[in-house]
């Protein structure tokens, strides 16, 4: 009789126990940061803050920067006459989506990569993107776009490209291209650690002749970008097409924007 009271002791026992555990939360069960509980990671809050550094494809007169802050800008231009609103633009278009909003526009007409255009320009020169990486440029975006390399292909050449280096980069080596460019990625991954970093590379192979990338320049920052695990996001051929005055067109703007919105839907949301 003893015996069979010390059984349904413990099977009350054992009962309660997995009553317990059962009805127990788990650790990060209701946090919503954790992912949807199928093991896909958890959705990012939106509208996630995107920044541009670039050059004339990207500006609109009084949106550079709060206000042009006296960096020079190009659109609206009358060669280029369809572009006459700043919804034109690829940027605006992605600012005008749901998911994605302007932080910072950090671009200026003419602007280099490198601290090279013809002729080396001083360090601090705002004409070359990498006078223009503070938090008073950038701000704090949680996507960083960069849309250069242009103007270092209509005005310097192949022999400006310089070495690939990745360390030991000091001020001489940022008036050549490979090490200029390696620099920019380098030092946004560093000062902005928790944004996602995408290049993107214009379309045509023949310089300043079709409004577009010399080879050296576009190979260079392919090498780069993998190097650097940066994605690179490769315009089409179509844009080509959409360029007046070697500039995007209305049609040309939304090519971009339907480029690089898709990659970033891909990758993001």
């Amino acid at each position: 009789m003893e015996l069979m009271r010390i059984n349904r002791f413990i099977l009350v026992a054992a009962s309660l126990a997995f009553f317990a555990i059962s009805c127990s939360k788990p650790e990060n069960a209701g946090t919503g940061n954790a992912g949807t509980g199928n093991g896909e990671p958890a959705k990012p809050e939106l509208p996630l803050e995107f920044t541009v550094i670039g050059d004339s494809y990207s500006t609109y007169e009084g949106w550079n920067n709060a206000g042009n802050n006296g960096f020079a800008v190009y659109y609206p231009k009358t060669s280029v006459p369809d572009v006459t609103d700043v919804s034109h633009t690829w940027w605006h278009q992605l600012h005008s989506t749901d998911e994605f909003e302007l932080e910072k526009l950090n671009t200026y007409s003419g602007s280099v990569i490198s601290y090279r255009k013809g002729s080396v320009l001083e360090q601090g020169d705002k004409r070359s993107f990498l006078a223009r990486l503070t938090r008073a440029d950038m701000g704090s975006p949680d996507v960083i776009l960069i849309l250069g390399g242009t103007n270092d292909s209509w005005h310097n050449t192949d022999a400006d490209l310089g070495e690939y280096k990745y360390e030991g980069i000091v001020q001489k080596d940022l008036s050549y291209f490979r090490p200029a460019f390696a620099w920019l990625l380098i030092s946004l991954q560093r000062n902005y650690p928790n944004a996602k970093i995408y290049n993107i590379t214009n379309s045509g192979r023949g310089g300043m002749d079709v409004g577009g990338l010399t080879q050296g320049v576009a190979d260079s920052m392919a090498e780069i970008c993998k190097h650097l695990n940066v994605p690179n996001i490769i315009l089409p051929s179509t844009l080509d097409a959409g360029k007046t005055s070697r500039h995007p067109n209305k049609a040309g703007m939304k090519i971009i924007f339907d480029e690089v919105y898709a990659q970033l839907k891909k990758d993001l949301l």
